[in-house]
């Protein structure tokens, strides 16, 4: 099946079926074929599920949901679902779009707390001239699980025009107000309303009002690159009214400490099932037809790459094959790719569904993160570092504050330092002298990202905010406007 909407959320890739990206022939085609391969064979676990289903397909575990969606349930306010806290989490990211920190942590919270994902607002206008966000309009609310809602809400544009801002404000919070209540989540005074907000979109801010007694969360996942005037208001003001912040980064702590908020530091997670599920899958064949030995870059090509160090080493470097999984997306006119296009051991594969990264991962035999110095990558945590650590590839990554406390899994690169060297001792599976201490690094590397999972990273975060919200209840310190 393709990734479309929900349904890869019932597919354990590799054991009961494969995943497509939507609308892709080329991706179909790959797929198709894999699962007809010989390799791909009806395993003894296979047999087992084919037998034994999971349990949220048995129907037993499925009628509740139908019945109360018909009114027919005969549960109350007082089940243990309803107690847990409400949090929304604001946000500038889609859910089914390319997966970043906040749609991992959201999913991982929905451990401890009750969580209505809000999409960044859209507007009429941008779904005309999109098809993906006219999609986006016509699943504007999505209740995913018990637990999980996804609001895709609606604006007014342009959306930060000074005499629209506080109705697209009031707007946003009346959509906010009436999913929650049509999910029957009452807040712990009784009121469809969230216990705690969660703020990643900087303008999220105005909504304070609408909801007083929540207490509020600033999160900083990275600093403002080359920022109108209007972002740092917005994340000024953000900071000035939140009663607490997250931040993923020492240098984003150190920004947000300055506006005498308690601060939790929350680094990148990873999600470690997934990808493991993934990693034995058969070689794509995309990356099948390309020889080893092969080092990796997952994710977007975009302006915070180094373009030319990585034209340099891959000219320099004939025999090994530079791998880039993920779109492109640069500002302004033309494509800075093509002079990476062209030179013949750059393969670019182009996007991957989330449920077949760990198969890229595991057949590529290194990994690199080769940003640029900019401040805006300094102060960054790049989530893809521990989606290496947890296949156990060997890591070369640019020296970022964030990254100094992995420096016993990842080798790094000073700014004015040689790439070659730490390339080539990952490429040559030099993480020891001996096959056995190489092996026992690649296990380390593994045992360091289970230990740092998304899950882990929700725990500490739900403790930290409701700690917050018992300690010193939140007040209604918004700035007139």
């Amino acid at each position: 099946m393709t990734n479309a909407g929900g349904l890869p959320a019932d597919v354990d890739c590799g054991i009961t079926g494969e995943v497509s990206i939507a609308k892709d022939p080329r991706s179909l085609s790959e797929t198709v074929t894999r699962v007809l391969s010989p390799a791909w064979k009806l395993t003894e676990k296979q047999a087992l599920l084919a037998t034994n289903p999971p349990e949220r397909f048995l129907w037993e575990n499925i009628l509740p949901d139908y019945t109360e969606a018909l009114g027919l349930s005969d549960r109350t306010g007082n089940t243990p679902d309803t107690k847990r806290p409400i949090i929304v989490f604001y946000t500038d990211v889609l859910w089914n779009g390319v997966w970043y920190s906040k749609q991992h942590l959201a999913q991982a919270i929905t451990k401890k707390a009750r969580v209505l994902f809000v999409e960044a607002p859209v507007s009429p206008a941008s779904v005309l001239r999109s098809p993906s966000r006219a999609a986006q309009l016509l699943k504007r609310k999505q209740h995913l699980s018990t637990d999980l809602a996804v609001l895709a809400p609606l604006g007014i544009p342009p959306q930060e025009h000074p005499k629209l801002v506080k109705w697209n404000a009031r707007l946003l919070a009346r959509q906010t107000r009436s999913f929650l209540k049509k999910l029957d989540w009452h807040n712990s005074d009784g009121v469809p309303a969230p216990d705690m907000v969660i703020a990643g979109l900087p303008r999220a801010w105005r909504l304070q009002p609408a909801f007083p007694t929540a207490l509020w969360a600033a999160h900083l996942t990275d600093r403002l690159a080359n920022p109108e005037e209007i972002g740092i208001s917005n994340r000024e003001r953000l900071l000035s009214t939140a009663d607490v912040a997250i931040a993923v980064s020492e240098p984003l702590v150190a920004e947000s400490v300055s506006y005498e908020l308690p601060v939790l530091l929350l680094p990148q997670g990873v999600d470690t099932e997934t990808l493991l599920r993934s990693s034995n899958l058969v070689v794509p064949l995309d990356l099948a037809c390309i020889p080893d030995p092969r080092l990796l870059f997952l994710g977007n090509l975009t302006d915070r790459l180094d373009l030319a160090l990585i034209e340099k080493t891959a000219a320099n470097h004939s025999q090994w094959q530079f791998v880039f999984v993920g779109g492109t997306s640069f500002a302004g006119a033309g494509d800075p790719t093509a002079q990476l296009r062209r030179i013949p051991n750059v393969h670019l594969l182009g996007p991957k569904p989330r449920e077949q990264l760990g198969t890229y991962l595991a057949h590529c035999d290194a990994a690199w993160s080769p940003y640029t110095w900019s401040d805006f990558n300094q102060a960054s945590n790049p989530l893809k570092i521990m989606e290496y650590l947890a296949i156990g590839l060997p890591v070369v990554a640019n020296r970022f504050a964030a990254l100094v406390s992995l420096q016993e899994h990842v080798s790094l690169v000073t700014e004015d330092g040689d790439w070659n060297q730490p390339l080539t001792d990952a490429l040559a599976g030099k993480a020891g002298t001996t096959h056995t201490a190489s092996t026992a690094q690649k296990k380390n590397r593994m045992a360091f990202a289970a230990e740092n999972s998304w899950e882990k990273r929700a725990e500490n975060l739900t403790a930290f905010l409701l700690k917050e919200r018992e300690d010193r209840p939140p007040s209604p310190r918004w700035p007139s406007s």
